[in-house]
């Protein structure tokens, strides 16, 4: 799922700290589980220090899975300060997720996230060079998944039965595009071809069910109706590159 989260994190009473400045992360060095190291979750934190010595932390990524992040909960240790969130992914799982970071240099240097009382990862954050700094447009979330998240947002708290209504009727906008973008193409020099095209929009859909039966079956329940939503998204913007290579008459 493609969101935008924010999440504040409020310190006071650091008077070292004489202006206002902006430093931005990313995830580095990753140790722990494959499940986590070896995933793109497209991040960037940013980590804000205002005039009046509060920090402020930012974080935005693009994850199909993720569904919904907590308001941390800040604890401070001498020099040093945690923020723990908790994030819910799409099937109900609740994982912890805490920043660290040094109090007086008012730096982020690490994530460490787990599930219940497992560790699962600590990854170190790589500082980027804010003035270089764009934010990806991948982070942008789609139509499609902003609309999962409202629909998620209206019916929560998060659960199977969400999950179902909310990923199947944004299947359903999904596939009434598809069906517009392949009669678009219909009208362009593609014509020629296109016994190719709905043989293969036939074939996509056989193994879109076969597939997400896979994942119900041994992911979760839930992937029953979360993974075509993905699929059909992913093949919205397969049509759309298709799209951009002709002129609709």
């Amino acid at each position: 799922m493609y969101r935008i989260l924010a999440v504040l994190l409020l310190l006071f009473s650091l008077p070292c700290l004489a202006k206002a400045q902006t430093k931005s992360y990313q995830f580095g060095e990753c140790l722990g589980h494959k499940t986590i190291c070896d995933d793109e979750f497209n991040e960037v934190i940013t980590l804000n220090i205002h005039d009046d010595g509060a920090i402020a932390t930012d974080i935005q990524f693009k994850h199909p899975h993720i569904v919904e992040v907590s308001a941390g909960k800040v604890t401070l240790d001498g020099g040093s300060f945690n923020s723990v969130h908790a994030i819910t992914n799409n099937l109900g799982h609740v994982f912890t997720f805490e920043i660290t970071g040094n109090v007086e240099a008012a730096i982020a240097e690490a994530v460490i996230i787990h599930l219940g009382e497992e560790q699962l990862a600590s990854i170190k954050l790589t500082a980027i060079n804010h003035e270089k700094l764009e934010v990806p447009k991948q982070l942008e979330p789609d139509k499609y998944m902003t609309r999962y998240s409202s629909c998620v947002d209206a019916n929560g708290p998060i659960n199977n039965s969400v999950v179902y209504l909310c990923a199947d009727k944004v299947t359903e906008i999904a596939q009434r595009d598809v069906k517009e973008k392949i009669s678009s193409l219909m009208r362009t020099d593609l014509e020629k071809d296109k016994e190719i095209l709905l043989e293969a929009q036939e074939l996509w859909a056989e193994y879109v069910q076969k597939q997400c039966e896979l994942q119900a079956k041994y992911v979760g329940s839930p992937m029953i109706s979360y993974c075509p939503m993905l699929k059909w998204i992913e093949r919205n913007k397969e049509l759309d590159l298709l799209l951009s290579s002709f002129f609709v008459n």
